[in-house]
């Protein structure tokens, strides 16, 4: 099998390596691609410019013909990346939606962590009809996380995560007693993955995206 990785940061590689190594062994063939530029024209033009469409859908062609599937590991280009699937002929696995699927099987009162507001809309569109689906009961409460997107673009790793931590920490420890108390935290976007670490002295789980997506794409 040949998998193929498109990700709109060069961070993302190493991390998702590591994850590809654990799950399907050093010798597990993989491509990756970075188009950083894409998620910066789909912050400041939207979504629904077509000409993000295009320059998506010619990136997930140009994966030479020996790859089997595509994870998009973008969260806010995920649910564009899938709806392109049958026009580039393609197998495309969006990032998040393996963590819809535990987060609103996890708890009834999600606590979403976001660092880029254009993964808002989609990312609850995806939990609103995962929890439809399975018919399960869900509340949302959002946790703004942007103040560290610039750390994360200057490459301040240790000052994004630190953000994002004490973002989360402040909203669930305001939530956690009582009959509004957050049963588990999504973090959203796959960049966030690393601060699940500095959170462990939360009394929820904290799920992030890039294990089970890679899960998901070895399955």
């Amino acid at each position: 099998m040949t998998v193929g990785l498109l990700h709109t940061a060069e961070v993302h590689i190493p991390r998702f390596d590591a994850l590809l190594d654990e799950q399907g062994g050093a010798a597990l063939s993989r491509v990756h691609q970075v188009d950083a530029q894409l998620l910066a024209d789909a912050l400041e033009f939207g979504l629904g410019r077509p000409a993000i469409a295009d320059r998506l859908a010619a990136l997930l062609r140009s994966f030479s013909p020996d790859v089997d599937r595509i994870l998009c590991t973008c969260s806010t280009l995920g649910g564009l990346a899938e709806e392109l699937a049958g026009e580039v002929g393609r197998q495309i696995v969006r990032v998040d939606r393996p963590l819809a699927f535990a987060a609103v099987t996890a708890g009834k009162h999600l606590g979403l962590a976001f660092a880029v507001a254009s993964t808002v809309e989609p990312t609850v569109a995806l939990l609103q009809a995962e929890a439809e689906r399975l018919g399960v009961a869900m509340k949302l409460t959002l946790v703004d996380c942007t103040a560290g997107w610039p750390q994360f673009l200057a490459g301040d790793q240790d000052g994004y995560l630190s953000t994002i931590a004490a973002e989360v920490s402040a909203v669930v420890g305001a939530n956690d007693d009582g009959p509004g108390a957050i049963d588990v935290v999504v973090l959203a976007q796959a960049s966030m993955s690393d601060a699940d670490a500095r959170l462990q002295h939360l009394k929820v789980p904290v799920l992030s995206s890039p294990p089970l997506a890679v899960e998901a794409l070895l399955a």
